[in-house]
């Protein structure tokens, strides 16, 4: 059997359990792999410190997550403390996914504030292995996190919700 087109994958032209399989990846990079990639207008946040909304530290941003298809950051990648993880009761520290719209800056402090992220819920999100983050990854985060699963099929509306909106973090924050 040749090789076939995303066409064919979407329109089930393939047998079911491959065409599903295939749509179990994510439309999104790091970053670092997107050699053209920029942020306007907006501090590099790679490694910056993250305080979960109940106040508590949790981590540093250890990766931006872009969405191929508009370019924009949509997750923040926190690299969890040793504390944290081992409140978790898990023996090695890991990363976890975080919506960009539930994270704020405070460029005088290099840190990042979540919105509506605990260091509860962070301690029960999918631990996220350094591979392409897949589909099921970002369905496992949302559900934690208590957010809007995504849709079955990728589309330009899925990352339409706030909490994918890098407002947020675009804005100049006031003292």
């Amino acid at each position: 059997m040749g090789r076939r087109s995303m066409a064919d994958i979407l329109t089930g032209r393939l047998p079911g359990d491959r065409r599903r399989s295939l749509l179990r990846f994510s439309e999104l990079m790091q970053a670092r792999d997107l050699p053209l990639f920029s942020l306007p207008d907006l501090p590099d946040v790679r490694g910056w410190h993250v305080i979960a909304a109940d106040r508590r530290s949790v981590g540093r941003v250890e990766r931006l997550i872009v969405e191929m298809r508009s370019g924009q950051v949509r997750y923040l990648m926190i690299a969890l403390d040793d504390q944290l993880e081992r409140r978790a009761r898990r023996v090695f520290a890991s990363s976890v996914l975080v919506p960009v719209g539930l994270a704020h800056r405070v460029d005088d402090l290099c840190t990042i504030l979540l919105s509506r992220v605990t260091s509860g819920m962070l301690q029960t999100s999918p631990r996220i292995p350094d591979r392409p983050i897949t589909r099921d990854d970002e369905e496992q985060t949302l559900e934690a996190l208590g957010l809007p699963l995504l849709p079955d099929v990728p589309s330009p509306e899925q990352y339409a919700g706030d909490h994918f909106s890098m407002a947020a973090l675009l804005e100049r924050p006031t003292a």
